[in-house]
């Protein structure tokens, strides 16, 4: 007979404070919320980690912020807790999530990309609304930080306390010319060879365009801007009709008018990361979860980019 000590079960009630303590950062307040002592808190996240055998939260400004690990548990336990909810309230949780999934992305990367992954997802999950809204990045950013949308897929991120970043693709620039034009039988196209070239250029609320604004201004290089747009694939369409050249994002852009437009690469080197965005404060929805994975497997035909 062995004499190995029984270790304790894990407690319904400490996945109720896992629970809590990522939706207010907190040990005080997760505390006031399940009507516990805060060391209660306390003793049950050390159990927790102790028995997984993993770090569940750092502390950041005093603040607890969960590792993927918890998110990774937290997002388990939400269909237990939804049925315990549904005996509670003499319901029963239906297979599909009875609020819309709430998503957010700027005009190119819905147009181009997002709405074939919805209509794929819509088919798949037949019964599971999804709304989207349709912005700036800025735009995008606000409406997650704010909990206006679940989840967000933008082109990238600056720092913002109220978001967390997924990588969705990784891209580097690429000159976007006519296969007429001359300098689309280059390998690589370098800041040079713009030198008086009419140019197409995406406004200044990118920061590509202070980046080469600053590259050619280094290097005495005066391209004539004879169009500026706000979005890239009002870009590559002037582009595609003739009107100049540019440097954008190829993805998702690059699958657009293959037969007329040649992406080149762009040296220097300008990295690109289009990636998802969550709120930071409270833990991700199933249903976003769910659509995260979905688009991460949906087939991406892009030769230009790879997954981040």
């Amino acid at each position: 007979m062995s004499n190995t000590p029984t270790r304790p079960r894990l407690s319904l009630r400490e996945f109720e404070v896992l629970r809590a303590v990522i939706s207010v950062r907190k040990t005080t307040a997760a505390a006031a919320r399940l009507g516990i002592s805060q060391p209660a808190v306390s003793r049950a996240i050390k159990h927790l980690e102790e028995r997984l055998g993993k770090t569940l939260f750092n502390r950041e400004s005093g603040r607890l912020v969960p590792t993927s690990d918890a998110l990774a548990l937290n997002e388990k336990l939400e269909p237990v807790f939804e049925m315990l909810a549904g005996i509670e309230n003499e319901t029963f949780v239906s297979q599909h999530s009875s609020k819309p999934l709430r998503l957010a992305a700027p005009p190119t990367i819905s147009h181009r990309f997002l709405l074939g992954v919805m209509a794929a997802f819509i088919k798949a999950y037949p019964g599971q609304k999804v709304e989207l809204e349709i912005g700036t990045s800025s735009d995008v950013r606000n409406h997650v930080a704010e909990g206006h949308a679940d989840l967000g897929i933008t082109d990238g991120l600056s720092k913002h306390a109220g978001l967390t970043l997924e990588p969705l693709r990784s891209a580097i620039a690429h000159a976007v010319l006519h296969r007429d034009h001359p300098l689309a039988s280059k390998a690589f196209i370098e800041p040079e060879d713009f030198d008086g070239q009419d140019f197409v250029a995406l406004t200044r609320r990118f920061p590509v365009r202070a980046i080469l604004e600053r590259m050619f201004a280094e290097r005495g290089i005066r391209p004539n801007i004879v169009a500026e747009s706000s979005t890239a694939v009002s870009v590559s369409e002037l582009v595609h009709a003739g009107v100049g050249v540019s440097v954008l994002n190829p993805f998702p852009v690059a699958r657009n008018h293959p037969e007329t437009l040649v992406f080149l690469p762009f040296k220097p080197r300008i990295s690109y990361l289009n990636a998802f965005i969550l709120p930071a404060t409270t833990p991700s929805t199933p249903i976003a979860r769910k659509f995260i994975e979905f688009t991460r497997a949906f087939e991406i035909e892009d030769p230009y980019s790879t997954p981040a």
